[in-house]
């Protein structure tokens, strides 16, 4: 059995968010200017190659969502990353796929990239409360186990470290039930936002730590804060 909460009240979003009344709220005082992340994602993964044409590749896009864009890539097989995007981070992304998958990365789309970008948008829009797309992740056995046991966790609430660990069977092994779910490549697809602190604390999240509160007020309400949609 789960040992779920409802999870602590929510922060004040404001102290976390920048006043920009754009559609994608960013940190106070970091904001990833648009033209600046297309330059690097064109620097880091550049023109869709020749030999990349057909199933034999990964294919990347950046996708806009409320709360900023994110570096979506997928195999014909499944997603295989799914991250905030942040300035500085589109290359080491990139250099870890291809040691990863050892396939050619071309910008572009397919199919499982079309059905994440519709199953995504409707997520953010408070009408989808579980992802069918497929999933080609790559990692150790106890990494593995951990992301799938996030998969369970119940959309809209939260659970422990500890709590994963217990139910993996590694009681003991709960910092590192914390590392796996740091490596998490899959962003909302393995939910790994709805960990948190066993005191109640948000924690960490790769994605940054504002989106974290807003990604439970979603699930939890149906709708992003006002100030972060």
């Amino acid at each position: 059995m789960f040992s779920i909460s409802e999870g602590p009240a929510m922060p004040d979003m404001n102290a976390n968010l920048s006043d920009t009344g754009t559609t994608a709220p960013v940190r106070r005082g970091d904001p990833p200017p648009a033209h600046a992340l297309q330059a690097e994602f064109d620097t880091a993964f550049g023109a869709a190659p020749a030999h990349a044409a057909g199933s034999r590749c990964v294919r990347v896009a950046l996708l806009e969502t409320p709360l900023g864009p994110m570096l979506a890539a997928a195999t014909h097989a499944g997603v295989c990353r799914l991250e905030f995007a942040e300035l500085g981070g589109l290359e080491p992304s990139r250099a870890e796929m291809q040691r990863q998958f050892a396939l050619p990365i071309a910008p572009g789309t397919n199919a499982v990239l079309e059905q994440l970008r519709a199953e995504l948008r409707e997520y953010m829009r408070g009408v989808r409360r579980g992802f069918s797309v497929p999933i080609e992740m790559r990692g150790t056995e106890f990494q593995r186990r951990v992301w799938s046991e996030l998969r369970r966790i119940p959309h809209g609430q939260t659970t422990s470290y500890e709590g994963v660990a217990q139910r993996i069977g590694s009681p003991s092994a709960a910092r590192a039930v914390a590392r796996a779910n740091a490596t998490n490549c899959l962003c909302l697809v393995v939910p790994c936002h709805r960990v948190i602190a066993k005191n109640g604390a948000l924690s960490g999240y790769s994605g940054g730590v504002w989106r974290k509160p807003l990604l439970i007020a979603l699930e939890r309400t149906g709708r992003l804060p006002e100030h972060a949609s």
